[in-house]
């Protein structure tokens, strides 16, 4: 786990974006963002903790535009080219 990994973990806790990561022996690793309260809004199944985490942080970004935690981080993402807060008004 690089620095950075552990640092998207921190920040999305910091930010209150719920999620779950969980593995089983050879069976890589389950990833889900939400809760069990509140429902899950996106799960997956991915080979490495890396993939897990960054996998977390697109649908944390994707799902959550206006957190704290989007606004950090969007820029991170393959092909973003605008702050997901900055969107034009509705006409």
């Amino acid at each position: 786990m690089s620095d950075d990994h552990a640092q998207i973990i921190q920040d999305l806790y910091a930010s209150e974006i719920n999620a779950r990561i969980e593995w089983f022996y050879d069976g890589g690793f389950s990833v889900s963002l939400g809760d069990m309260l509140s429902g899950w809004k996106a799960t997956n199944n991915l080979r490495t903790f890396a993939e897990a985490v960054d996998w977390l942080r697109a649908q944390a970004i994707k799902r959550y535009p206006e957190s704290a935690f989007a606004t950090k981080y969007w820029q991170g993402l393959p092909g973003a080219k605008e702050n997901p807060r900055r969107r034009e008004p509705a006409r």
